[in-house]
């Protein structure tokens, strides 16, 4: 436990955005050549595959992601991150500790089998997972399931939470661009005002989106750029937002609408318009033998199982479950203090760390046999 603990505090101190973890990957790597019987293999960018081969048979993956968030950090502990305006506020740095305990476990029973671990850089935002199978370094494993957790600061530590089928929403990133022309408030009738055009296409949006349930689907836009400065017309407006859904025809659905309701706006304006979708997540998909194996494996141990719910949130370990069969659960985490994700005030609980390795050395060992 003690190795553990010191694995994530020494993560918790130095988080790095998507693509940019460096310092975790060389940390990662100074403590990997510690452990026997693994070849290290460093992958697309910042990753890192490890390989345990002491059987015959097909390989399972463990996998956990590296990255952090753009913010700033105030629960007051003692390995506060110092990198400024930088922290593990989902938890990563959990996970990565996880990894290595499990390495560890197995590398020191010589646990018979076949294992892979995964350390993916860049989840947030940054689809790493799929670079990362593009990159092919997996190509040469004969893969038979995947495995992954992700902390919860809703569920106390010692409680683990999962369901069979569907389990996190396929999001996609969409932006459309409003085009017109700039022209001084003055001469207003001169110019094509952008701005007004993405106004009225967003309150036109949500006049549409009202005809879905917030269960079937998730269609919004958090953030509009547009202009320069007060006295002249904007020439060009951006709303930014995301698609979460379940249901792909769905998803392609919700798309058209968007395209038919840009260019009903640039009819109405006179703009132009482009819409792109700069970033997909597939659906994390929980196979359900594996689920029922590991509902199994969960009541044969000190743990306890919660029944979770369909989330909309994205999850990029999608990427693994739509390759290979897999099972992605929450692990509980609550330090009391009932902070959730991506909140500076998040601090899963150290004693979660112990949990998260003797799940995974369980699933490993009931593979094994």
């Amino acid at each position: 436990m003690k190795d553990l603990i010191g694995y994530r505090h020494t993560l918790h101190r130095i988080p790095e955005l998507a693509f940019e973890e460096f310092k975790t990957q060389r940390y990662l790597l100074a403590e990997l050549k510690i452990f026997p019987l693994i070849a290290i293999h460093c992958a697309d960018r910042t990753g890192i595959v490890v390989e345990y081969q002491q059987g015959s048979g097909p390989f399972t993956l463990f996998r956990a992601d590296m990255d952090a968030l753009p913010v700033t950090e105030s629960t007051g502990c003692s390995f506060v991150s110092t990198h400024p305006g930088l922290m593990h506020a989902c938890g990563h740095d959990m996970h990565m500790a996880i990894l290595l305990g499990l390495i560890k476990r197995i590398t020191t029973a010589r646990l018979p089998g076949n294992f892979l671990f995964v350390f993916q850089p860049a989840e947030e935002s940054k689809g790493g997972a799929s670079y990362l199978l593009a990159s092919h370094i997996l190509d040469a494993y004969d893969i038979d399931a995947v495995y992954g957790l992700h902390v919860s600061g809703s569920l106390p530590v010692g409680t683990v939470g999962s369901r069979p089928g569907p389990f996190f929403a396929a999001t996609r990133e969409v932006d459309i661009h409003f085009s017109g022309i700039a022209a001084h408030m003055a001469y207003s009738q001169r110019g094509i005002n952008a701005l007004a055009a993405a106004t009225w296409f967003y309150q036109e949006w949500r006049r549409i989106a009202q005809n879905y349930s917030s269960q079937e689907v998730i269609c919004d836009f958090g953030r509009m750029q547009a202009g320069t400065v007060r006295n002249v017309l904007a020439d060009s407006a951006t709303l930014e937002g995301t698609i979460r859904t379940f249901d792909p025809d769905i998803q392609k659905e919700i798309c058209h609408l968007l395209e038919h309701a840009a260019e009903e706006t640039n009819q109405k304006y006179h703009t132009t318009s482009a819409i792109s979708y700069p970033l997909d997540y597939q659906m994390v998909n929980n196979d359900p033998a594996i689920f029922n194996r590991f509902l199994t494996t969960i009541q044969n141990s000190p743990w306890h199982f919660s029944h979770a719910q369909q989330v909309m949130t994205g999850e990029d370990f999608g990427f693994f479950t739509n390759r290979w069969p897999g099972l992605l659960f929450w692990l509980g985490a609550d330090d009391g203090s009932h902070h959730d994700l991506h909140t500076p005030d998040f601090l899963p609980a150290d004693d979660a760390l112990a949990v998260g390795v003797d799940i995974f050395y369980r699933i490993a060992q009931e593979v094994s046999r």
